[in-house]
């Protein structure tokens, strides 16, 4: 059993940048997915990800056909727990939102833990920019996968520059932190180290998720 946190490398853009637009950690540039990388990279140098459960994964292509997280995919197991780090469009006045999160236990427990951050908790993706990720590829193993969304805004994050703030950053990468000092707790609370069969844990329609096989 593994926690994995996966952010991919990749870009739609030739050429990025990015840029202070205020005093107050404002930012404009292009995030997807320079944010997401960030975040999980600003975690890992904290030196709070010490543990043998977790692994991070900087995968490649997903702008194109998914292929890092299909790779990644064929060494997961079915009790293992993946986080997607990635850049979302969710209208939010929140430090960041949890989308794709359909395993009822895995978001009764992000929950518990998150009941002091500032952030949104969804079932399903309420993001009308894009609604395809990492995710999709990874429940198709296991139903303990949900998207962790750094908020941007002023337009579509895949064609051009957004806006975004550090203090987004900062939440993401203390909740990355708190998810790997907590996944123990959830590990022993539903028996995952245990010969228990979470097939039934999948909590939407099979075929829901066919784009990428």
């Amino acid at each position: 059993m593994v926690l994995v946190f996966s952010a991919h490398g990749d870009t739609n853009f030739k050429r990025v940048e990015l840029h202070h637009i205020d005093n107050n950690g404002g930012m404009r540039g292009h995030l997807d997915n320079f944010a997401g990388v960030h975040c999980l990279l600003n975690a890992y140098f904290s030196g709070r990800l010490n543990k043998d459960y977790v692994r991070i994964e900087i995968t490649y292509g997903e702008e194109t056909d998914m292929e890092g997280a299909r790779m990644l995919r064929n060494e997961l197991t079915d009790r293992d727990v993946v986080v997607v780090i990635d850049v979302t469009g969710v209208v939010t006045e929140k430090l960041f939102v949890v989308e794709k999160c359909f395993n009822g236990k895995l978001r009764k427990f992000l929950t518990e833990i998150f009941s002091d951050f500032s952030c949104d908790i969804y079932e399903a993706c309420p993001d009308l920019i894009a609604n395809q990720d990492e995710t999709d590829v990874y429940r198709k193993k296991t139903p303990y996968c949900f998207f962790l969304g750094v908020p941007v805004t002023g337009g579509d994050y895949n064609a051009g520059v957004v806006d975004s703030n550090f203090k987004h950053f900062d939440a993401i990468r203390d909740a990355v932190i708190r998810i790997v000092e907590k996944y123990p707790e959830f590990v022993a609370r539903h028996g995952l180290d245990k010969n228990v069969d979470p097939k039934n844990e999948l909590e939407i329609e099979e075929g829901e998720f066919k784009l990428f096989l």
